[in-house]
């Protein structure tokens, strides 16, 4: 059976959704029973949500049902219900002709560069081994874009005051297209959560969080508080004194 894969370079972006079409001609079956994908990268996943066109069925209706490749091996396929035990009149797919399929390919941030992309067709018959296949290039390029945030920070509260100023700064890589985030803010004592964003609302938002911690370190004091000498009058045994000082609470 001779199996022929358009286009024969797939280019994803972490996760991106490709199509592809598949061309089969008949050799010792008239039709197929199951076209699958498969990639031999476990970190690479294969999905998709895509319906295949009756116009494709050699006959009878929902013979395009998405399934798991053969023999656990990593990726999809499309098929008829019950392959490949057989009992069926005929086969999910018919030759000589081009069938359109859509695959989402998710590769983790391991990945990149090109990867072999096999699509295997099995032809009709009870025990289902009749086999074409075709190599295709799927080429990783791994473009996801990173945001690095500081450390948590603790500090203590600014000298008088009831609370600290603190400036933090998150960059990224250069695919956020994004320049550095600055947050400066005053912070009360206790533990305030702080958000960065990158590309906010987009397919390529990227966030992180951290803490700042602010410690009370200073106790309260009077200000202004002095001491007052006076002296007494002639036959006087006592004094009143009124002076005034300030209480700083440091809170």
């Amino acid at each position: 059976m001779n199996v022929i894969v358009d286009p024969p370079v797939y280019v994803s972006d972490g996760a991106n959704e490709v199509s592809v079409s598949v061309w089969f001609e008949v050799g010792t079956t008239e039709f197929a029973d199951f076209i699958e994908f498969v990639v031999p990268n476990p970190e690479v996943t294969l999905s998709s949500n895509f319906i295949v066109s009756e116009e494709y069925y050699e006959c009878g209706k929902n013979h395009g049902v998405l399934m798991p490749a053969n023999n656990g091996a990593n990726g999809i396929g499309w098929g008829r219900p019950g392959y490949p035990e057989g009992g069926s009149g005929c086969g999910a797919f018919k030759p000589m002709m081009w069938h359109k399929f859509k695959i989402k390919i998710e590769a983790s941030a391991n990945v990149n560069g090109l990867l072999n992309l096999q699509t295997n067709v099995y032809g009709h018959g009870f025990s289902a081994t009749q086999q074409g296949f075709a190599s295709s290039t799927i080429n990783i390029l791994n473009t996801q874009c990173v945001l690095i945030c500081p450390d948590n920070i603790t500090v203590g509260t600014d000298p008088d005051e009831c609370g600290a100023f603190v400036e933090l700064i998150a960059t990224s890589t250069p695919e956020c297209n994004a320049p550095p985030i600055i947050i400066s803010d005053f912070y009360l004592p206790g533990t305030t959560k702080v958000e960065f964003v990158v590309n906010e609302n987009t397919n390529d938002e990227v966030k992180c969080k951290r803490f700042v911690t602010v410690i009370d370190t200073q106790s309260p004091y009077f200000q202004n508080c002095q001491d007052l000498n006076s002296a007494l009058g002639a036959g006087e045994c006592e004094i009143n004194l009124d002076f005034n000082f300030d209480l700083f609470f440091i809170l």
